[in-house]
């Protein structure tokens, strides 16, 4: 199974055109590092570039946010999701990002059902617990109050269509 895709089969796995793809990875991710070493030889992209990849085409297509800011923000919410060992594999439950655009401030999120707490007997719904924890918050912004319009960034469920249409891994094994 290949471990890699070019710019090129990138692209075309997310419906976008090279250019745009090339535009989107270097401002999430800087310049190809070895670009200045292997002269004529196309950039390839590991799992966690082509996430990056993944994330920008969600801000810039349906979020209609700006590059520069996406690829920001891209940055950070990959990074994030590396550390905490949640690629290819998310949590149970759901996490979000919610982006104080004005401020850029990043709040991740994770959202679980505890238990059930009851069964509605006229409408036969279940009510449940649903526990909130901010996970990460940055500490050097705790005192500014976040200000202006919230992009909300559903990270579960994106991460599940990455995984059910572009990711290089199986679900359940490591990338890498």
């Amino acid at each position: 199974m290949e471990r890699t895709l070019t710019i090129r089969q990138a692209a075309q796995r997310l419906n976008v055109s090279v250019p745009q793809a090339r535009r989107w990875l270097l401002a999430a991710l800087g310049p190809d590092p070895l670009a200045g070493r292997q002269m004529g030889v196309a950039r390839t992209l590991d799992e966690l570039e082509l996430l990056a990849l993944w994330f920008m085409r969600h801000f810039i297509l349906e979020q209609k946010c700006g590059v520069d800011e996406s690829g920001k923000w891209t940055f950070d919410i990959v990074g994030f999701l590396y550390k905490r060992d949640w690629i290819p594999n998310p949590p149970i439950g759901e996490v979000i990002v919610q982006i104080h655009a004005e401020r850029n401030i990043l709040e991740f999120w994770h959202y679980q059902k505890v238990h059930r707490l009851e069964t509605d007997w006229h409408e036969g719904a279940e009510l449940l617990e649903i526990t909130a924890q901010r996970i990460w918050y940055p500490p050097e912004k705790i005192d500014t109050a976040p200000r202006g319009p919230v992009i909300v960034v559903p990270i579960s469920m994106l991460l599940a269509e990455f995984n059910a249409k572009v990711s290089l891994v199986a679900p359940g094994r490591k990338a890498g």
